[in-house]
């Protein structure tokens, strides 16, 4: 694995088409609204999608989702479905960005509401299932547009100084 990979920041314009967008916020609004609210929270059921080595689940929440949010660890098939088609679509211009790309983790799904913020973090950032092979990219795909804010800040290195 080339390390100056994981340090490159990328987009792929036009990922979803419109009307995939469409369907995907249409098909997780209907599942989320079938689920228990407090499934959504994070930690609420013991789990995060992050993790901070030596703390609990309830301490980890506390840095990565002070504000709250919403977390969908498993997201419908048919969610499935049409982000894999569109990571095929796209698989060529992903390896030319991160050549060390191999597969895809499960999707997951999470919706940040107002006065709710990224924090600094590196999601999954060891493959503890697999220790040879090492995450390479994380990938994000705004599903909504029209709003205020929303800015996105990728941090590719430790200093404080860019």
């Amino acid at each position: 694995m080339n390390l100056s990979e994981t340090l490159l920041a990328s987009s792929l314009e036009d990922f979803l088409s419109d009307e995939e967008a469409v369907f995907l916020l249409d098909v997780l609004d209907s599942h989320i609204a079938s689920l228990s609210p407090d499934s959504l929270i994070p930690g609420r059921n013991g789990r995060s999608i992050h993790s901070i080595d030596g703390l609990e689940v309830h301490q980890t929440v506390a840095v990565y989702e002070p504000a709250g949010r919403v977390e969908v660890e498993v997201v419908p098939a048919a969610v499935d479905a049409v982000m894999g088609q569109a990571m095929a679509r796209r698989w060529a211009d992903v390896q030319r960005a991160f050549p060390s790309a191999r597969q895809l983790d499960p999707w997951i799904y999470v919706e940040y509401g107002p006065g709710q913020y990224v924090t600094p973090h590196v999601d999954y950032a060891h493959n503890h299932d697999a220790p040879r092979r090492p995450k390479v990219a994380g990938i994000s795909v705004l599903l909504n547009d029209g709003f205020a804010g929303g800015e996105l800040f990728v941090e590719t290195s430790g200093s404080s100084r860019l």
